[in-house]
């Protein structure tokens, strides 16, 4: 007997989370009317946590995407590789023209 009324205490509980959350999000765009990027990042956070909260164990060590996207563009990382090179180059051009003494 006792399993199942903190079962269901818990499960009050979570609704009640739940709902509060909820009421909370309704307010906040009803007070502000339009939501910012950061309010609707943070609105896909909030279901993300929320999907993942009666799992209970079976949730992913992490929510976002591995890939092998690279943080620069392949055209910024050509230009900084022509600028390191051809500096390089420059300079090596520059130190045996000189003889030596730059």
């Amino acid at each position: 007997m006792e399993k199942p009324r903190m079962k269901f205490s818990k499960e009050i509980k979570l609704q009640r989370m739940q709902f509060f959350m909820k009421t909370q999000l309704e307010i906040t765009q009803m007070k502000h009317g339009k939501r910012t990027t950061s309010r609707r990042l943070a609105d896909r956070k909030v279901e993300r946590f929320e999907k993942n909260i009666t799992k209970r164990g079976a949730v992913p060590e992490t929510t976002t995407k591995k890939g092998n996207e690279y943080p620069v563009g392949p055209i910024v990382l050509g230009f900084f590789v022509f600028v390191v090179i051809g500096s390089s180059i420059f300079q090596i051009i520059r130190t045996a023209t000189s003889g030596g003494m730059a």
